[in-house]
């Protein structure tokens, strides 16, 4: 386990992680210090534990939303696999195929 600082506003907190963690740990907190930043500025919200709930808010917003976006991307590519399973069934050399219809010997 480390211990890593980050910086989100004007705090400085102390976080533990696994060791292969550090670096999206500190892309996740510098994410999370931009996210804040942003909303302080574009509104009149200055109240830290505000800014903290309403960038939550987004980040789970947008968690949802590609969740939704890898659900449908897996439902399609699991459609797709079953197509090309059929398909190689249906062409595997050495199955025996209908005869086409002919002129009737």
């Amino acid at each position: 386990m480390a211990t890593v600082g980050v910086r989100i506003l004007d705090g400085e907190y102390q976080v533990r992680c696994d060791e292969e963690q550090v670096e999206d740990l500190r892309a996740s907190a510098k994410d999370l210090d931009g996210r804040m930043r942003q909303i302080r500025s574009a509104g009149q919200i200055h109240a830290v534990d505000r800014l903290a709930i309403l960038a939550a808010l987004n980040i789970a917003h947008d968690n949802r939303q590609l969740r939704r976006r890898l659900d449908r991307a897996e439902h399609g590519a699991s459609a797709l696999a079953a197509r090309v399973d059929e398909a190689i069934a249906t062409h595997r050399p050495g199955k025996a195929r209908a005869a086409p219809a002919g002129d009737g010997d």
